[in-house]
C-alpha cells in the first residue's frame, strides 16, 4: 500500500498508525529501518505472561552492558565467560538467550513468581528487538494519542446494511 501511494500520489509518510495486526517484527523492520517511518503500532509481544509470573516487561534492558536486569537487581547475561581472544565472541545479530545464575535464582525471594518450574530464568532477545523497543517507545509517546485520533478521523465508517421490512 505504501508503494502504491508513493507511486500514484508521490506521497511518502513520516509516520504511520496501524493496529496490532501490523505489529510483527517483519512489518516494524520494513517501516522503521528500511523506509525510515515512525511506527505508531502496538507490538505483537508473546513475552507477556498471563499466569501471574513475571513477564519480559518486568525486566530492564541495559543496552550499554548487553544484559537484562531482574526486578531484584540481578544480571541476566548472554555469556559469562571472558575470552582471551575477543574474536571468539560472535558479533553477528541473531537471537540471544540471556540467563541468570542458579545461585541468584535459588536465593531470590521472587523465585516462585519468576521461574517456578525451572532452576533459573532466561529471556530471549530477538535479532531486531531494538526495532520493537523503538516501536514501543513510539506508542508510549505523547504524540501517539494525537496520531490515533487522526487515524479514527481518516477511517471510513461502515455503512449500515439495508434491512427488509414487512
Amino acid at each position: 500500500m505504501l508503494d502504491r501511494t508513493a507511486k500514484r500520489f508521490d506521497l511518502r509518510p513520516d509516520w504511520l498508525v496501524a493496529d496490532t495486526a501490523y505489529g510483527s517484527e517483519e512489518s516494524l523492520v520494513e517501516l522503521a529501518l528500511k523506509r525510515q517511518i515512525l511506527p505508531f503500532i502496538p507490538v505483537i509481544d508473546k513475552g507477556e505472561r498471563t499466569d501471574g509470573t513475571l513477564s519480559r516487561s518486568d525486566f530492564t534492558w541495559d543496552d550499554e552492558n548487553d544484559r537484562y536486569i531482574c526486578p531484584e537487581g540481578k544480571d541476566l547475561r548472554h555469556t559469562r565467560r571472558n575470552y582471551s581472544d575477543p574474536g571468539r565472541i560472535s558479533t553477528e545479530m541473531k537471537p540471544r538467550k540471556y540467563r541468570a545464575t542458579k545461585a541468584d535464582c535459588q536465593a531470590c525471594p521472587l523465585k516462585e513468581k519468576c521461574c517456578p518450574n525451572s532452576d533459573t530464568r532466561s529471556l530471549q532477545r530477538g535479532k531486531y528487538e531494538m526495532v520493537r523497543d523503538f516501536a514501543r517507545s513510539c506508542t508510549a509517546s505523547a504524540f501517539n494519542e494525537i496520531a490515533q485520533k487522526r487515524r479514527k478521523k481518516a477511517l471510513p465508517r461502515p455503512r449500515p446494511t439495508p434491512r427488509r421490512t414487512r
